[in-house]
């Protein structure tokens, strides 16, 4: 199979990630939409969740572009800790069901290595968007990746470092429960923003509540 080839039973699986959720999702579904055959999918994808994961990295992509400049070591540690989870966050709430099944499921450690897998089948798209960058942005689960800028964040005096760990999985579980409640709604783009909204008024009445005043 070209890559070609399998780059169109990804296009067709991420137009239907669009419509409906990653478990709607099945092989007799991929297949009547780009016009193959079952055995053809897994003779070029270990099972439906590859599919499913490699067409799901697609939704990353204008995150993927906006996030490098907001990585800047030299700005304020808590500046970074709140404009990263906001730009996160306005896209989560945007593909709630697909930002579920990236970060908060059995894959979630997957997802750096089909990053790499994906932007390989496009050379170009792998230059555009950093395909180092974001390897190591998407390695290890959200939990691991929040506390390290956490962490600095307390390092810098904003925090007690005691508290570190707790802030964290904290911000990690609201925002888990807040795609959780969108789940059934955000398909309208107002109610996405609503609660993006949401989300990040909770989010930092809890930074406040732990800083050291």
């Amino acid at each position: 199979m070209s890559e070609q080839r399998k780059l169109e039973l990804i296009d067709a699986t991420y137009e239907m990630l669009k419509k409906m959720p990653p478990d709607q999702i099945s092989a007799r579904k991929v297949v009547a939409a780009a016009g193959c055959t079952s055995p053809l999918i897994y003779r070029n994808f270990k099972d439906m969740d590859e599919l499913i994961l490699l067409a799901a990295v697609r939704f990353l992509e204008r995150y993927i572009v906006e996030s490098p400049q907001l990585f800047d070591e030299s700005q304020d540690p808590l500046v970074m800790l709140d404009s990263t989870w906001e730009l996160f966050a306005k896209h989560g709430f945007q593909n709630v069901d697909v930002f579920l099944f990236l970060f908060f499921s059995q894959h979630s450690k997957e997802v750096g290595d089909a990053i790499e897998e994906y932007y390989q089948l496009l050379p170009d798209g792998w230059r555009q968007f950093g395909g180092m960058f974001t390897t190591v942005l998407f390695d290890g689960d959200i939990y691991d990746r929040n506390l390290i800028v956490v962490r600095r964040v307390a390092s810098s005096g904003v925090f007690d470092v005691d508290d570190a760990q707790a802030i964290s999985d904290m911000q990690c579980y609201l925002f888990h429960g807040m795609l959780m409640k969108y789940r059934d709604v955000y398909r309208d783009p107002a109610i996405a923003a609503e609660g993006l909204e949401e989300f990040m008024r909770l989010f930092r009445s809890q930074v406040e509540h732990y800083r050291i005043k």
